[in-house]
């Protein structure tokens, strides 16, 4: 019997915007050292630093738009 189990993991972003940038940098960091799978991450800290007022929506775009998927 070949069972397909799916792990779930959550993660919590803190609210300080430092914290947020360092881990945004060693997410883009590891993209493009050939880590493909942080697209989501990205997007959640992008999203959570738009929702603080220390990313502005041009810079949000242009950040998805260079990990995304469809640019490979």
């Amino acid at each position: 019997v070949n069972e397909t189990v799916s792990e779930v993991v959550y993660k919590f972003l803190p609210d300080n915007p430092l914290s947020l940038f360092i881990e945004l940098r060693k997410l883009i960091g590891s993209h493009k050292a050939g880590h493909p799978n942080v697209y989501n991450e990205v997007n959640a800290i992008c999203k959570r630093l738009l929702e603080l007022g220390y990313m502005d929506e041009k810079k949000y775009k242009k950040i998805l738009k260079k990990i995304s998927y469809i640019n490979k």
